[in-house]
């Protein structure tokens, strides 16, 4: 369990600035309760819903590896979270 976070801001354009090249990202989003500490940390009771965001980032090692760059975790109380995406759609 991550106890502590420590937030580094760094876009895409970033990412290739330190030569790192993003070939694709995975996210998942589920349900699950929380525990004391993330109950404390969150102001909220012990075993309450929460929103879970999982992602992990990766970035080309050499051309035949890829290697996980980036790994995040975040839990949000369902009553102080939204989700929305733009999706564009291609067209012919």
């Amino acid at each position: 369990m991550i106890t502590s976070l420590k937030i580094i801001r760094l876009g895409g354009r970033c990412f290739r600035e330190q030569g790192l090249n993003m070939t694709h990202v995975t996210q998942t989003i589920s349900a699950t309760a929380d525990d004391a500490t993330l109950a404390e940390q969150l102001n909220a009771e012990v075993d309450s819903p929460l929103i879970s965001i999982t992602r992990h980032s990766y970035s080309v090692r050499d051309r035949d590896t890829e290697m996980l760059v980036v790994y995040l975790q975040l839990f949000y109380h369902p009553q102080r979270f939204q989700y929305r995406m733009d999706l564009q759609v291609e067209q012919d």
